[in-house]
């Protein structure tokens, strides 16, 4: 149970733990001053985001609304009724109104009681029109795609490149390669870099160019030479390469993609991306930059792991790799670098969180403060996943041991079948409150009841979370280990080991993820809850046991319905997951939807290849409903499609003032005021 007291004991840990980090940093001359005695605002002790009494409402984006930039007074009054914002204030992406980072950074001395956020994209960089960061990153800090060599001689002036490709480089090179929208796609922007008698490219020795035309059978490309105010230059001997470059789009501006990978190219200072980057970041918030009072950023995409980019190719041979290097995820061991190098810069009292809503996105728990939890589930998915939105938080929140746990929850609706905008809004921010995360809010909550719109009007948290479903019949009662005759493995072993299931890679595995199948279980049909209890006797690799990255594990059923929304949708109900460390054994959830009842195989993948211990496997015949109680109030959540009758004051008892039996509609949350 969370009382008044613990939170006052975690608190004072809390406190300790940060002076500490502090201390330890006192001897390095690159740490950021993140404020005295003379900075109120950057003393988080007194932010309201960190009292911890619920809701916690933050202002989300907005930065291109015309009539909030009418003045200062009209800018700030919009966060007068939240805990701070969280919105752009550099060009990354979109083109910020000027007055943003002076206000920002007045508004944070007027008002020490608020957190203000920098949204970030971490992922990519706006470059049309931004020549100062072409100048600072050079040609090999960006993502390219899978290229080729150049066939022959290629003087200044020509326009033509004769490639050494024997299979259609119409899959390589492209005149509408980079999708802006449905009605607009853009041509390839391509790189060609000079290399040496041993293949090494010489990176000083480029320039960037565009696609004009592609002709598969010449092996010729067409193209616009001399981008972005790089001079042609003369090839010869075929001693050059081109590819393309990995860009996406915002206000159908182009942006590149950093390689953040640890096998980037160095600059001529030795510098890769990821340095540089968090360099430059670390750079803003100096006494002298100009986000010199800002408090923390919320990066928007900057993905832990790659592998799902088909063609990028980020050690630059030519050759697409996702990421991965002889065996080892290049990738990742970058991404943490950059976290861990601008975690150096910033100290503790800076929040730093990330997307963490795909099973791509962060995992970098203990140097990332929290999480975005964008649409709860992701940013067109409400409910759908709705396992994944629970598991994610709970590790991130019970696991991190950064001073300030900062994870929030961005109500946003996208899909046109989102016809019930009120309920579903209150679902999302009753799960962020039941989750102990915080809401965007655009100062319009009327889809709370009015006795808990104010911020704090829940109070604390008293009490762990409430799993209903647990109170119906048990349909796997039996321990784990009695599965094991049910158990094939599909490139790993499991076995039996002091009362679990230990589950090791085969001899040999080539795969990055261990696979399993629990073979003919007897499904009763409808909504399905399982809970598996596991923990990772080996990290996730190029980690170690200190380190608080998670290992995923997902769980599938192969027959499962169309649920009528197209295919990319209906993978928004049926890719569940759950994380588990080696720190504690965790219990996941997976709640299915409208299962049809018969025997299937259950699938399991577990991330990585190390040892996993599994300690239990429940199933329930009914939806994961959850309920938490807080010092003023009760929220029940009911993630199912359909209605669901709860005994509310039987989940709480002692607990005067709830009801007895109550109906709540499916996706749709209650909550109870406490006398």
């Amino acid at each position: 149970m969370n009382t008044n007291s613990d939170f006052r004991i975690d608190l004072i840990r809390f406190s300790l733990l940060a002076c500490t980090f502090v201390l330890a940093g006192c001897s390095s001359g690159n740490k950021l001053d993140t404020g005295d005695a003379g900075e109120p605002w950057k003393d988080f002790a007194q932010k309201d985001a960190f009292k911890r009494v619920y809701p916690q409402y933050f202002a989300f984006r907005g930065e291109m609304s015309n009539p909030l930039h009418a003045s200062y007074e009209a800018w700030s009054d919009y966060f007068y009724e939240t805990s701070g914002f969280i919105r752009k204030l550099v060009y990354d992406e979109v083109s910020i109104k000027e007055p943003s980072r002076e206000w920002a950074n007045r508004y944070a001395q007027e008002h020490p009681e608020k957190l203000l956020m920098m949204h970030l994209n971490g992922e990519a960089r706006r470059i049309d029109d931004h020549e100062d960061v072409l100048e600072r990153y050079f040609p090999g800090h960006w993502i390219h795609l899978n290229g080729c060599a150049v066939a022959d001689d290629l003087s200044q002036t020509d326009a033509t490149i004769k490639l050494s490709a024997t299979g259609n480089i119409n899959n390589i090179f492209s005149a509408t390669g980079y999708n802006v929208n449905d009605d607009l796609k853009l041509p390839h922007q391509i790189v060609i870099v000079r290399t040496d008698e041993s293949g090494e490219k010489l990176w000083y020795e480029s320039e960037y160019a565009e696609i004009v035309g592609v002709n598969n059978s010449a092996k010729t490309i067409t193209v616009v030479r001399g981008l972005h105010n790089t001079t042609p230059l003369s090839y010869t001997g075929g001693k050059a390469c081109v590819a393309p470059l990995s860009a996406a789009f915002w206000e159908t501006k182009m942006m590149w993609h950093y390689n953040m990978s640890s096998a980037c190219p160095r600059d001529r200072d030795g510098k890769q991306a990821w340095q540089l980057v968090a360099d430059e970041i670390a750079g803003w918030f100096k006494p002298e930059g100009i986000l010199h009072n800002v408090q923390g950023i919320a990066f928007d995409v900057n993905n832990f792991d790659v592998s799902s980019r088909g063609r990028w190719d980020v050690d630059n041979d030519g050759v697409a790799d996702q990421g991965w290097i002889d065996g080892n995820n290049v990738w990742r061991e970058g991404d943490w670098n950059f976290f861990t190098r601008l975690r150096d810069h910033m100290g503790p009292n800076f929040i730093l969180t990330g997307d963490a809503q795909h099973s791509s996105n962060q995992q970098a728990v203990g140097i990332m403060n929290g999480m975005e939890s964008e649409g709860l589930v992701q940013w067109n998915d409400m409910w759908r996943g709705f396992s994944r939105a629970v598991n994610t938080h709970i590790y991130w929140k019970d696991i991190n041991n950064t001073p300030y746990d900062y994870r929030y929850v961005v109500l946003k609706l996208n899909g046109p079948d989102e016809l019930r905008p009120m309920q579903m809004r209150r679902f999302g921010a009753a799960m962020a409150c039941t989750l102990e995360a915080f809401v965007t809010s655009d100062g319009n909550r009327d889809f709370i009841p009015a006795a808990f719109r104010a911020s704090g009007s829940l109070g604390y948290v008293n009490g762990a979370i409430v799993r209903e479903v647990k109170l119906h019949p048990e349909l796997v009662n039996k321990p784990v280990t009695a599965l094991l005759p049910q158990m094939e493995g599909v490139n790993c072993a499991v076995s039996a080991l002091n009362g679990k299931l230990a589950v090791r890679p085969n001899p040999g595995i080539v795969d990055h993820d261990m696979r399993f199948r629990i073979k003919n279980i007897d499904l009763p049909g409808g909504d399905i809850t399982f809970f598996m209890s596991a923990r990772a006797t080996d990290p996730l690799e190029g980690f170690s046991t200190n380190d608080l990255v998670p290992r995923i594990i997902w769980l599938k059923i192969p027959d499962l319905p169309d649920y009528g929304e197209g295919n990319s949708r209906n993978s928004l109900f049926t890719e569940l997951y759950g994380m588990t460390g080696t720190h504690r054994t965790e219990e996941m959830s997976y709640f299915f939807r409208r299962v049809p009842a018969g025997v299937q195989d259950i699938e399991v993948t577990i991330q990585g290849l190390g040892e996993m211990e599994i300690s239990s496997f429940s199933m329930y015949n009914a939806p994961d409903v959850v309920a938490r109680r807080f010092d003023n109030g009760v929220i029940v959540s009911n993630p199912a499609e359909h209605s669901v009758t709860v005994g509310v004051a039987s989940l709480f008892p002692g607990v005067a003032g709830l009801p007895g039996s109550v109906e709540i509609p499916g996706i749709d949350a209650m909550f109870f005021k406490l006398k």
